[in-house]
């Protein structure tokens, strides 16, 4: 047998799903799904003995869970094109397949909207009973999660309408932006003097990371050029979806823009509130580091596109070999558990990692149905950062393993308030062993890459949580923003948190219109909150290696508590005040050794 190239080993092996885009098992599949939903609303929907009785409530979760671990709301079927359009996302078949896919599944599961409906409205002085009945403690948070939604679900017919149109409310308008910066390209003169023609997201890639100037400030005018060509046409999008937010949010009762997604991540709003609060306040952070780089580049300001710029010699490349091998060996170092379900991954064809034309930008994680294993993709071109992100999104589909297979259907997800602490805590190990023996200017360069790091997965999420907050807030007051307002408030809340080391230049204002989380609504925050409570699991893994068992309970919990007391049941409180400036203080401590080290090695800082 030959062995497997890096483009088949590396990209994802979809026959877990099906066969192929042609196979005949899909139809199968469709019909199964439809029949399943629909015996359950025959069964169900005119009974509702179980809105008054917890023993015929337990008989019907049971059911519904079988439901969800089969299908969970989308389908194998919709989950095959989901997944083959992040591979071909400009392909018209693929993207026809997959819409059809959805408004199927769509279709299907809008005919048991009735049940977590009708569950969510069982009168409130039964609920107790409910909570404490035995057969169904396995559901227990799953129905306080319903109780607590009640109030902003409507009837089912309502639902029904909301769920139909999110599609074209939405999902098509976001879909768009994104495939037309997927077909932009343009040529650009290399360091080696040869003209090649780029894709968007590899102009990105040069513009914030080429060691030549005069290249990446090439990269970084065409991304503008591409990004003004685009704006018209993501202003009316992002209109549109703020538009559709607002009108969801006041027919469910929702007093604020950002309410949804606390109830979606189970996690209170004044929890959220003083992580924002705590690291806008530290925004003095990310200034000083900014005004450090730019003196050690002999700078007076870094341009916008300038402010990820490797430092230094730290500049080792690392082929896809060499990347799994490292990741391999810390996830086994730090539990043999951990290196087994990662080389699991890679050899279910779980990971594609090969970037090519018209594959999606970026990276992630997909998970759907608990009996389908986690599929991860990125866009690996060998810096030091596609390391990181394979650590990452490898942290999320472990993450995932755990919780699939420790809890039932309805309660096996990761919500966003967890998604990033897992992803932050394994990438972080994975930086350790980059740095294991540095001298004092390879360990310069490593700290200003970590620090680059930690600013842009906090401080950056939470001013872009601000722009959101700004956005929302200005939208529904003139019931309208142009295109010179939502830039004019990128700019505002990018300088916020950049201060004078970085230059806003020209063409810089444009740059949210391929940021595609502000099109999530308010997910950028467990971006910060993820990283900060990552770095407490990591501090009490290093002090008691031990703790990696009370990890794993983390990992295994899914959705089974609420956020914080999955964290109150392994030690570690969130919603108390000073913990987020715990995690923050950390972070300025190695911004004081970074500056320190260069006063040392003579940088004029």
């Amino acid at each position: 047998m030959s062995k497997k190239t890096n483009t088949e080993l590396y990209t994802w092996n979809l026959a877990h799903l099906f066969s192929g885009d042609d196979d005949p098992a899909m139809s199968v599949y469709q019909e199964t799904f439809k029949n399943d939903c629909e015996k359950f609303s025959h069964t169900w929907r005119e009974n509702n003995e179980y809105t008054t009785n917890p023993e015929v409530l337990a008989n019907a979760l049971d059911q519904y869970n079988t439901l969800v671990h089969e299908y969970d709301n989308i389908g194998k079927v919709a989950m095959y094109w989901i997944l083959r359009s992040v591979q071909e996302q400009t392909n018209e078949n693929v993207k026809a397949k997959k819409t059809e896919a959805i408004e199927f599944a769509t279709k299907v599961t809008s005919g048991l909207a009735f049940f977590p409906i009708a569950v969510s409205k069982i009168p409130k002085e039964l609920h107790e009973e409910f909570l404490r009945y035995p057969k169904l403690i396995p559901y227990k948070h799953h129905l306080e999660q319903l109780f607590a939604a009640a109030k902003h679900l409507l009837s089912e017919k309502e639902e029904i309408i909301l769920l139909k149109k999110q599609a074209v409310s939405h999902d098509r308008w976001v879909e768009m932006i994104e495939e037309a910066l997927a077909k932009e390209s343009r040529s650009i003169v290399l360091e080696d003097g040869k003209k090649v023609k780029k894709s968007f997201d590899e102009l990105m890639s040069i513009s914030l990371h080429n060691e030549s100037e005069l290249v990446r400030n090439k990269a970084a005018s065409h991304i503008h050029a591409i990004q003004r060509k685009i704006a018209p046409w993501a202003t009316s999008e992002l209109n549109t979806v703020l538009y559709n937010k607002k009108i969801d949010d006041e027919l469910r009762n929702f007093e604020r823009p950002d309410a949804e997604r606390f109830i979606a991540d189970d996690i209170d709003e004044h929890i959220v509130g003083a992580l924002v609060s705590a690291v806008t306040e530290n925004f003095y952070v990310p200034q000083r580091l900014y005004k450090l780089k730019a003196a050690l580049f002999n700078k007076k300001k870094l341009r916008y596109h300038e402010r990820m710029l490797t430092f230094g010699s730290f500049d080792k490349t690392y082929k896809i070999e060499e990347g799994i091998k490292i990741v391999s060996q810390v996830y086994t170092r730090l539990d043999p558990e951990f290196g087994e379900i990662f080389q699991s991954f890679l050899e279910r064809g779980l990971l594609d990692a090969n970037p090519k034309k018209g594959k999606l930008d970026g990276a992630a994680c997909y998970s759907a149905m608990p009996h389908v294993p986690p599929f991860f993709y990125q866009n690996y071109h060998g810096k030091l950062r596609d390391l990181m992100t394979l650590a990452h999104e490898a942290g999320h589909a472990t993450h995932y393993e755990y919780s699939r297979k420790a809890q039932n259907a309805l309660q096996h997800d990761v919500g966003k308030g967890l998604a990033e602490v897992a992803s932050t805590f394994f990438e972080s190990f994975v930086t350790d062993e980059v740095i294991t023996q540095l001298d004092d200017e390879s360990r310069l360069a490593f700290l200003i890459s970590e620090l680059d790091a930690h600013i842009s997965a906090i401080h950056r999420q939470i001013a872009l949580y601000n722009f959101e907050t700004e956005l929302h807030q200005q939208f529904r007051k003139n019931m309208n923003i142009s295109q010179k307002e939502i830039g004019n408030l990128f700019l505002k809340h990018m300088g916020s948190y950049m201060g004078d080391g970085v230059s806003l230049d020209k063409g810089s204002e444009n740059w949210w219109v391929y940021w595609s989380h502000i099109r999530m609504f308010f997910y950028v925050y467990s971006y910060a909150s993820g990283q900060l409570i990552s770095k407490a699991l990591r501090h009490e893994v290093l002090c008691d290696k031990s703790f990696v068992e009370k990890v794993k309970v983390f990992l295994s919990a899914g959705q089974s508590k609420s956020t914080r007391d999955i964290f109150l049941d392994i030690g570690i409180d969130i919603a108390d005040k000073t913990f987020w400036h715990k995690g923050l203080a950390e972070i300025e401590s190695e911004l004081k050794v970074a500056e320190e080290l260069a006063r040392k090695l003579g940088y004029a800082v």
